[in-house]
């Protein structure tokens, strides 16, 4: 199974959502690249460190060269305080990212 059910705080959501679990997802080699994608916002930017930790240690323990981690970084839910759209880039880079792109839904 690739996937398992969270239950997350109330403070983040109301219902029970999935969650790609990336360790198992890394270790089966479920593709060359793991990806994340943001949706919150700069007072939560912190949160990409989180996010790229995980992905960084899935990678290590799957021990599989050439795979790699990148992410989407949302503009349109930035703009909360100075800063907080270069902060998720430059936590993304230095925890170790090939790849950062833009999502920007017109």
């Amino acid at each position: 199974m690739l996937s398992r059910f969270v239950v997350l705080p109330v403070s983040l959501t109301l219902k029970v959502s999935p969650f790609q679990d990336w360790f198992e997802y890394a270790r089966l080699r479920g593709s060359y690249q793991l990806w994340t994608e943001d949706w919150m916002p700069d007072s939560a930017s912190f949160r990409w460190s989180y996010y790229a930790s995980r992905l960084r240690s899935s990678i290590a323990l799957a021990n599989h060269d050439g795979m790699e981690f990148s992410g989407y970084i949302v503009p349109r839910s930035s703009g909360g305080r100075d800063g907080g759209l270069l902060q998720r880039i430059v936590t993304l880079i230095g925890s170790g990212a090939k790849g950062v792109r833009y999502f920007d839904v017109k």
